[in-house]
C-alpha cells in the first residue's frame, strides 16, 4: 500500500521523519537539474551533504545502461535488502529509480519525489516502473510500489511552462477519459495554472482518479488501460519527432478524438470540448516527418497491438471511455484527418 501525500514543505517533513531510522542505510537517486536547483534549498535538509547518484536530465536515461550503473553503484554504496531508495526528480528518475529498487536484491524499499507537474499527476503514481529499449518506449519495467508517494509542491515553482504543458495534458488525459465534472473544472483553469497558480488541487483531483483506477486494476488487465488514453499515437510520435511527452501525448489525443468519432459515437460537441483543451496548451505539431506508416509501424512493436491491428482508448463521452481495435486503414483516414484540422 502506498501512502500518498499532497502539499507544502513536504521534504523538510521527510527529513526529521523518524520512521527513516528503520532502515539500514537510506540512498538518494536525484535528477542532476534538481540538484541543481534545489540542492542548496528544498533539498538541503534532506539529502545534507550525503552522497547521491545524480542522474543526466533526459529521456534517454531510461535505458538499460543506467539501470546497471545505478545497481553497481547501490553494491558499492553497501546497499542491503534493508536499505531505502529515495528518488528525486521526473518520471524519468522515479521510473529509473523504481526499476533498480525492485531489482536490486530482488526488491529493497524506495520513496518517490517527483519534482514534475507529469511525475506529481501521473508517472510516479501507481507502482509501475519502467525503462526503454530500442527507440521503444516502457518496454522493460515491473510491477512494484513506493512505500510513500511525496508531492511537494514547492518543486513546481521553477518549472517552465512547457513542463507544466506536459504535467497539464496528463492531467486532462485522465479527466477526459474518467470524470467529467473534473474534467470541466480543471480545463476552465488551464490559464491560470500555465500563470503560476496553486495547483494543489489539479494534483490531488488527478492522483485521486489515477489511485481509484490502480487500485481496481493493479496489473492493467483491463480498466487500467485507459490510463494509455491518448499515449497509443503518442508514444510513436514522441520516438519518431523527439518532442516531449506532453506535446506527443497531445497530438495522440487529438488523433483518438477523431478515431472516438468514428468508431465510439463520441459527439461533435465532447470532442471540441476536448479538442480546445489540448489545443489552448499546444498550437503547433510536427508536419512531415511523420506519415501514418511511420507512426502505425511503430505502434505494432509497441505493447498495446495484437494480431495487426492496435488497441486504442476512444471516449464514448467526456468522461467515459472505451477500448477499441484499430486496423491500420482506419488509423490512416484518422491520421490525414487530424493533420487537415491542425494545418487549417
Amino acid at each position: 500500500e502506498t501512502k500518498i501525500e499532497i502539499g507544502s514543505g513536504l521534504v523538510a517533513k521527510l527529513a526529521a521523519d523518524a520512521g527513516l531510522k528503520s532502515y539500514s542505510s537510506i540512498h538518494f537517486v536525484v535528477d542532476a537539474n534538481v540538484a541543481r536547483l534545489h540542492g542548496n534549498t528544498l533539498l538541503e535538509p534532506l539529502i545534507d551533504a550525503k552522497k547521491f547518484y545524480a542522474v543526466p536530465p533526459g529521456e534517454k536515461q531510461k535505458n538499460i545502461k543506467s539501470v546497471a550503473k545505478l545497481l553497481r553503484w547501490l553494491h558499492d554504496q553497501n546497499a542491503d535488502r534493508k536499505s531505502l531508495l529515495i528518488a528525486i526528480g521526473g518520471g524519468v528518475v522515479t521510473d529509473l529509480a523504481g526499476f533498480g529498487a525492485s531489482t536490486y536484491m530482488r526488491g529493497i524499499a524506495y520513496i518517490s519525489l517527483p519534482t514534475t507537474l507529469v511525475g506529481q499527476v501521473d508517472a510516479a503514481i501507481g507502482g509501475k516502473t519502467a525503462i526503454n529499449l530500442g527507440g521503444t518506449k516502457n518496454i522493460a519495467g515491473t510491477f512494484y510500489p513506493p512505500k510513500r508517494v511525496i508531492c511537494d509542491r514547492d518543486f513546481l515553482a521553477t518549472l517552465k511552462k512547457s513542463q507544466l504543458r506536459d504535467g497539464l495534458v496528463e492531467a486532462i488525459k485522465i479527466f477526459a477519459a474518467r470524470d467529467n465534472a473534473g474534467f470541466r473544472i480543471h480545463t476552465a483553469r488551464l490559464g491560470d495554472y500555465l500563470n503560476g497558480n496553486d495547483l494543489t488541487q489539479l494534483i490531488s483531483a488527478a492522483v485521486a482518479l489515477k489511485v481509484e483506477v490502480v487500485n481496481r486494476d493493479p496489473f492493467e488487465k483491463d480498466l487500467r488501460r485507459v490510463l494509455n488514453f491518448g499515449h497509443t499515437a503518442g508514444h510513436a510520435y514522441e520516438a519518431i519527432t523527439g518532442h516531449s511527452h506532453g506535446k506527443s501525448v497531445a497530438f495522440g489525443i487529438l488523433l483518438a478524438l477523431e478515431l472516438s468519432r468514428k468508431l465510439a459515437k463520441l459527439s461533435e460537441r465532447d470532442s471540441d470540448v476536448v479538442d480546445a483543451a489540448v489545443r489552448s496548451l499546444y498550437q503547433r505539431f510536427a508536419g512531415k516527418e511523420i506519415t501514418s506508416e511511420s507512426l502505425w509501424e511503430r505502434m505494432l512493436h509497441d505493447k498495446k497491438s495484437s494480431g495487426g491491428k492496435v488497441n486504442f482508448v476512444l471516449l464514448k463521452k467526456c468522461g467515459e471511455h472505451t477500448v477499441k481495435s484499430v486496423d491500420y486503414s482506419q488509423f490512416a483516414r484518422a491520421f490525414e484527418q487530424t493533420r487537415e484540422m491542425l494545418e487549417a
